[in-house]
C-alpha cells in the first residue's frame, strides 16, 4: 500500500516542499490548473508555511505521475477525512506530523552523509 512514507519524501524531494507542508495537504489541495495537477500550499492557523511568502501553487513532476499519484490521488476520496495523508499523525512533542516520518524506520538503500554523496552511515546497507 502506498501511504505517506511512500509519496511524502518523494513529494518533498521533487516538489521542494518542506515535510510539514506535504503531511498536511488536503485532498483538495490537488488540483489541476491548464490541465496540469498541482499542488496548493497554503497558510494554515494550525501548522501553516513558514511564511505568508510561501503560500504557493507547485505542479507535481511528471515522475510522480508516472509512479501513479493521480490514481493513487483519485483513491484518496474513498477514504474518510480530508487529510490527503491520514495516516500522518501528529507528534506528541511538538504537534507537528512531519515527526512521524522522522521516527519512522529508514527504508535500507538510503545512505546519510555527508553533501559528496560518499557513505558515512554504516548501518544502512546498500544493496550492489
Amino acid at each position: 500500500m502506498r501511504d505517506h512514507f511512500y509519496w511524502a519524501p518523494l513529494i518533498c524531494l521533487l516538489c521542494g516542499l518542506r515535510p510539514e507542508e506535504v503531511l498536511r495537504l488536503l485532498k483538495l489541495d490537488v488540483f489541476e490548473r491548464d490541465g496540469i495537477l498541482c499542488f496548493r500550499v497554503e497558510q494554515r492557523p494550525e501548522s501553516g508555511p513558514k511564511t505568508e511568502s510561501s503560500e504557493r501553487v507547485v505542479p507535481l513532476p511528471e515522475t510522480l505521475l508516472r509512479l501513479g499519484f493521480r490514481e493513487w490521488w483519485f483513491d484518496s476520496f474513498h477514504r474518510p477525512g480530508p487529510l490527503l495523508f491520514p495516516g500522518a499523525t501528529t507528534g506528541r512533542r511538538d504537534g507537528k506530523a512531519s515527526g512521524t516520518l522522522a521516527s519512522g524506520a529508514r527504508p535500507s538503500g538510503l545512505i546519510s552523509g555527508s553533501p559528496t554523496g560518499t557513505r558515512t552511515d554504516t548501518r544502512c546497507a546498500v544493496p550492489s
